[in-house]
């Protein structure tokens, strides 16, 4: 078994391949926002781990400034040509 994660835009992007996910008699599951960022957490931490020990603090700040450069990405994705030039 495999597992594929697709990060959808938009509602019917998403009702679309549920059906056809549904369709060709595969399993599908909506994951909501803060599940999503954990196990995009997890893989990031996976792919940076050097078997060094590290303190909560240092994760969870580079936790943080991931959240808030995601964040700074979807309102200049959102605002996009709509903002005046200053």
């Amino acid at each position: 078994m495999e597992t594929i994660i697709i990060q959808t835009q938009s509602k019917s992007n998403r009702k679309l391949l549920l059906e056809l996910t549904k369709k060709i008699g595969e399993k599908a599951l909506v994951l909501d926002n803060d599940i999503a960022d954990e196990i995009l957490f997890g893989k990031m931490m996976n792919e940076k781990k050097t078997g060094k020990l590290v303190s909560k603090e240092n994760v969870l700040s580079g936790f943080l400034l991931m959240k808030n450069i995601e964040r700074k990405q979807k309102l200049s994705e959102k605002y996009a040509g709509k903002l005046p030039q200053i």
